[in-house]
């Protein structure tokens, strides 16, 4: 539902505003390709409902995306860092109280 919204809304600013595909790409960081698809598929929409998806703000804001190679490497690191602290966690924990926490693959849901 979201991704329809996003992509009215960016037909609409595309419309309405006057912006460029290059313009909208780099803004939300979508390939030209793409939002050219988008505005052709849906620039057939209303006046009422270009108004109505161009003042449409997402519920999250993810912030801006790192650009940097270097900041998502280190980025990674820590996640990879973090998933090996709680693996070690669950390995203490399993030895420690004589049960299995781990999903066993294969299993069928309850």
């Amino acid at each position: 539902m979201k991704n329809e919204i996003l992509k009215k809304k960016i037909t609409s600013e595309y419309l309405e505003s006057r912006c460029t595909y290059q313009e909208l790409s780099s803004k939300y960081h979508i390939p030209l390709g793409t939002i050219y698809r988008w505005v052709k598929k849906y620039s057939k929409m209303t006046k009422a409902e270009l108004q109505i998806y161009k003042s449409w703000q997402p519920e999250e804001d993810f912030g801006a995306l790192p650009t940097d190679s270097q900041q998502l490497i280190k980025e990674l690191k820590q996640e990879k860092l973090k998933n090996k602290l709680l693996n070690e966690i669950i390995n203490v924990a399993e030895e420690n109280l004589k049960i299995n926490i781990r999903k066993k693959p294969g299993t069928k849901q309850s």
